[in-house]
């Protein structure tokens, strides 16, 4: 009887605790490729980009991206698991230049704009969302968090 009664509360336990295994994960933020609406380079190794109206990541380069800060760059993405990104990997990132030549970017870093925002001063996460269109240049940039 108290084997039984041992298994039944184990047994009763075991979604809770499954459940609290699962919500200590991070869970992944992925977006769709068809809401990429623009770009801006941080320097060779870093750029923003604006999904949707209010998101923006940080992709990081491994070995930098160059022409990446050129005023003639152009991206050429495409995403190699469908419209889906959810991580660097999921990127195909290539520069090109005024010639048409373009220059593949290995990227190894995808973060989502709360853990983009961690990394930057107030003054520089306005200066980026200015530069993406999300604020304008009047408002002030100590509200403008979203």
């Amino acid at each position: 009887m108290r084997a039984l009664a041992l298994s039944l509360a184990l047994a009763a336990l075991a979604p809770i605790a499954a459940s609290a295994q699962t919500s200590s994960a991070p869970a992944r933020q992925c977006f769709f490729s068809r809401d990429w609406r623009g770009w801006k380079a941080v320097d060779d190794k870093s750029m923003y980009i604006r999904i949707g109206l209010h998101d923006l990541y940080r992709v990081e380069f491994k070995n930098g991206c160059p022409g990446l800060t050129s005023p003639n760059a152009h991206l050429i993405t495409q995403s190699r698991t469908g419209d889906n990104v959810c991580s660097a990997l999921d990127l195909d990132i290539k520069v090109s230049d005024l010639q048409g030549f373009s220059t593949p970017c290995r990227s190894d870093t995808l973060m989502s704009r709360s853990s983009a925002e961690q990394t930057l001063s107030p003054v520089r996460l306005w200066v980026i969302r200015c530069a993406l269109g999300e604020v304008r240049p009047g408002q002030p940039f100590l509200n403008s968090t979203r």
